[in-house]
């Protein structure tokens, strides 16, 4: 029996002799998981010394947590059964509460007939921490740009080179009516292309998807395009869509921004209906209407009414001023009485107009001011009042002769 034991001591101290070698911290453990060497570095890095360390199991181990030791074990077992066990990251706590990051490197070794595990500890911390960092800061970024995007009215959409979507905020959530949850991870054209799109329509995207993949350009990629899309509940609407490409990870994506079109349609349309209207009650009033700048004196918009009644052709009349017509008052009676008009807003007074032919026309003139692109103008009508001057002039002298 001392002859066994003291094999049994040589062998141990072999194995101290050589583990101590390893530049690491490091442990041999036979298949009971008992400790059978450690060496010195491990020292420093749990302040357990060797001797209360060997002879312990791997249950024992205090500044192993149960998490770990778990881990441990179980890749010790897939080992056993001669699995390749890739490396793996446990915590080490040692005496003074100080927490290390270490890398799990294990190899099946023999001595003395005997199979053991050798498991080498590297010292991964700074690694750890700087891989923590990262991605702290990748989290951050990710919520800055969720909150970013998310206040953005616009619905903004990231596909890959495949037109898949990898990313939907809000707006597009409400804008199509798809969940994030709904969207990502689906063909974007499947999703929102209008059912009614043509065969030819819908080939010339596909085609353009394979050119983008391979080239970052293809339909729609250049400046705003306006187009219809197509909400969950198969309604279109129209929109504007403008898309980036960008290459990530050596692949193109492209970032699009979808706005929402259906509302300034819509106003554009109303706004166009009363120009209509406009234009028609302007064109077919009975009374010469102008718009004229005080500045220049000059005509903005004028109806026909206005220069037929004074015998003018429309071209001709468009070189012509307030100055050119007035008969009454001089031009700069004529420029005070303009800018006395701006500041009260308006008024109304007669006045008398030359035609073209050089005949004198009654009129009698009200205007009031406008705003246009910040610009002041005067909204004038011209009523020739001459004919019921004339007639007004007959019956006094009628009744100056009785």
């Amino acid at each position: 029996m001392q002859k066994n034991n003291s094999k049994n001591n040589e062998h141990n101290d072999c194995l101290s002799v050589l583990i101590d070698l390893i530049p690491d911290p490091a442990i041999v453990m036979d298949s009971a998981r008992t400790i059978v060497a450690a060496n010195s570095v491990l020292e420093k890095y749990s302040g357990y010394s060797k001797e209360e360390l060997i002879g312990k199991s791997l249950a024992e181990l205090n500044f192993i947590d149960e998490e770990n030791k778990h881990l441990i074990t179980e890749n010790l077992k897939k080992r056993l059964k001669n699995l390749n066990i890739p490396a793996y990251e446990i915590r080490l706590k040692s005496k003074n509460g100080e927490v290390r990051c270490l890398e799990v490197k294990g190899n099946r070794i023999r001595s003395e007939g005997k199979s053991l595990d050798l498991v080498i500890f590297n010292d991964v911390t700074e690694r750890s921490k700087h891989q923590q960092q990262l991605q702290q800061d990748l989290f951050e970024s990710e919520e800055k740009f969720q909150g970013i995007t998310n206040f953005v009215r616009d619905a903004i959409i990231v596909v890959n080179e495949e037109a898949g979507i990898t990313y939907w905020n809000s707006a597009a959530e409400k804008i199509f009516g798809y969940s994030s949850k709904d969207a990502v991870g689906k063909d974007l054209h499947q999703l929102v292309v209008p059912n009614t799109m043509c065969k030819e329509g819908k080939a010339r995207i596909e085609a353009s998807v394979k050119t983008f993949a391979e080239t970052g350009t293809g339909y729609f990629t250049v400046g705003d395009v306006e187009l219809v899309g197509r909400r969950k509940d198969g309604s279109e609407f129209p929109a504007k869509l403008t898309l980036s490409p960008m290459m990530l990870g050596g692949k193109w994506c492209a970032i699009g921004l979808v706005k929402d079109m259906t509302n300034r349609k819509q106003t554009d349309q109303k706004i166009r209906e009363a120009e209509q209207r406009y234009y028609a009650l302007f064109d077919q009033a009975r009374l010469g209407v102008l718009v004229v700048d005080p500045m220049t004196a000059t005509f903005i918009e004028f109806n026909d009414k206005a220069h037929l009644q004074l015998d003018y052709s429309r071209e001709d009349f468009k070189k012509l001023t307030i100055f050119n017509l007035e008969a009454k008052e001089s031009a700069n009676e004529t420029k005070s009485h303009i800018m006395e008009m701006v500041t009260q807003g308006g008024g109304e007074f007669e006045t008398l107009h030359l035609t073209k032919n050089g005949d004198i026309r009654n009129v009698l003139v009200t205007t009031r001011t406008i705003e246009f692109a910040g610009k002041k103008l005067l909204h004038c009508i011209f009523h020739d009042i001459t004919e019921q001057k004339q007639m007004e002039t007959s019956v006094n002298q009628e009744r100056a002769m009785l």
